[in-house]
């Protein structure tokens, strides 16, 4: 039994040391739809959370695109700057994905580390589920660590 509390201690322990690694709690999401025109759906609005002691946007995404190109060929393509003056340890972007009815049903992410000051990153998160078409539009978020 004790062994049990031992490791019921350690790996709350190990949950709670990780979840102090993963940057802010900024939700701003920038969103997109799935139609196919020339606009690049993404607005350069700044995004990103702050993972450096003055909690400043440190990157941002210039911009994103549904694309489908076939069979288990679809997802989101995009652009992410390094807006600060330091390489950013751990830079994630997450994308979710979104029906005609509001409902988040499925979601992806990319990411790179050591992305240096005034670098552009090429993410691309691709969709996983069965059915593209359901995709109405989506949402992208960055997100930094900076270990």
């Amino acid at each position: 039994m004790d062994r049990r509390k031992l490791l019921v201690a350690g790996g709350t322990a190990v949950t709670t040391a990780l979840a102090g690694c993963s940057g802010s709690d900024d939700t701003d999401r920038e969103s997109g739809d799935t139609t196919n025109d020339d606009s690049g759906n993404g607005d350069e609005s700044s995004n990103g959370s702050g993972g450096a002691s003055d909690g400043g946007d440190l990157i941002k995404i210039l911009d994103h695109e549904w694309y489908n190109e076939g069979s288990f060929s679809s997802g989101v393509r995009g652009q992410v700057e390094n807006v600060s003056d330091e390489t950013l340890g751990y830079v994630e972007v997450s994308v979710y994905f979104i029906d005609a009815d509001g409902v988040q049903f499925e979601e992806s992410l990319d990411n790179t580390s050591d992305l240096a000051a005034g670098r552009v990153w090429e993410f691309e998160a691709m969709f996983l589920g069965e059915d593209p078409s359901r995709v109405e539009e989506y949402e992208v978020q960055g997100d930094v660590t900076n270990i």
